[in-house]
C-alpha cells in the first residue's frame, strides 16, 4: 500500500479537479447566460430601431406632404401675385394709350386750328404769307 502521504495528495490533487470542474462549469453556465442576456438585449434593440424606423418613415412622409401643400399655397400665392401684376400692367397699359390718343387727338386739332389760323391771316392781309414791314 502506498504511504498516508501519498492519499492526501490523492485527495488534495481530486478536490483540486473537483473544483476547478466546478469553477469551469459556473463560468461556461455564466458565459452561457451573459451570451442569452446579450441576444434578448440584441433583439430589444432591433425592435426599438425597428419602431425608431417607422416612426422616422411616418414623420419624414408626413413632412414631404405637409412640403408638397406648402409648395401648392406658394405657388397659389405666386400665381395670384403675378395675374394681380399683369392685370395692373394692362390697366396701367390702357391708361397710358388712352392718354396717348387725347394727346394726339390734341395734336391734331391744334395743327387744324394753326393750318386754319396761318390760312385765315394769309387771306385776310393778302400778303402771301410774308410778314409785314412797320413803317416808323
Amino acid at each position: 500500500m502506498p504511504p498516508a502521504e501519498l492519499w492526501v495528495q490523492y485527495s488534495l490533487i481530486g478536490i483540486l479537479i473537483l473544483t476547478t470542474a466546478a469553477i469551469a462549469g459556473g463560468f461556461y453556465k455564466l458565459w452561457r447566460e451573459q451570451n442569452a442576456w446579450i441576444e434578448k438585449q440584441d433583439a430589444v434593440r432591433a425592435a426599438e430601431r425597428e419602431k425608431q424606423d417607422v416612426a422616422r418613415i411616418a414623420e419624414r412622409e408626413k413632412q414631404r406632404i405637409w412640403e408638397a401643400e406648402q409648395a401648392k399655397q406658394r405657388d397659389a400665392q405666386w400665381q395670384s401675385f403675378l395675374a394681380s401684376m399683369q392685370a395692373q400692367w394692362l390697366m396701367n397699359d390702357t391708361r397710358s394709350n388712352e392718354v396717348l390718343a387725347q394727346m394726339v387727338n390734341k395734336i391734331d386739332e391744334l395743327t387744324i386750328s394753326i393750318n386754319n389760323h396761318d390760312t385765315w391771316v394769309r387771306a385776310s392781309s393778302g400778303s402771301g404769307g410774308s410778314p409785314r414791314k412797320k413803317v416808323g
